[in-house]
């Protein structure tokens, strides 16, 4: 992941890029990003971030019970599929973000742009699905009875942006 730092004194707000390392098996694409806060920063200089958790989020009735954290790509469909991301941002301590880009290999379909989102509740990767964060002692996302939707794509206080799709060396690059 690729982020650009200005130097500052006030928080920024970290939307960060995805590139999978060497070795790992691609993921198609990403819909919705964790996002943190940052600090002030030291440098302008691009900084990568790399994912530290992932989850197809499924809104279909059959399959909203269903778990991908483990799966070695990730599905989209639509706006039926929503992807949560966490990310290592501790090469950003220190920083503000002034933009970022979101990069993810391409798969064989075309997707035209994308909605990016903050995520208002904690997860787990291995449990989470569109009925629950799968936290123990947490009933739903956040909150009893909510769903992913809920805590994401401007709910919630959630931060969120459009973004169409560029494709450059077999990637998609979504700028935030």
């Amino acid at each position: 992941m690729e982020v650009t730092c200005r130097p500052g004194r006030s928080p920024g707000i970290p939307i960060y890029t995805l590139r999978r390392s060497a070795g790992a098996l691609p993921r198609p694409t990403c819909l919705l990003a964790f996002l943190l806060a940052a600090a002030v920063a030291l440098a302008e200089e691009p900084t990568r971030v790399e994912v530290t958790k992932d989850n197809s989020i499924v809104l279909l009735s059959g399959e909203i019970k269903l778990n991908a954290g483990s799966s070695s790509q990730i599905r989209i469909k639509g706006n039926q599929h929503m992807v949560a991301m966490m990310f290592d941002t501790a090469a950003l301590k220190g920083r503000v973000v002034k933009s970022a880009t979101l990069v993810c290999y391409k798969g064989d379909a075309m997707i035209d742009g994308l909605t990016i989102s903050t995520i208002q509740a904690d997860w787990d990767e291995m449990k989470s699905n569109g009925l629950s964060a799968g936290l123990p002692g947490v009933e739903g996302w956040g909150y009893p009875g909510a769903r992913f939707p809920a805590i994401t794509g401007g709910n919630a206080f959630s931060l969120v942006c459009q973004a169409p799709s560029v494709v450059k060396d077999g990637a998609y690059h979504w700028a935030v």
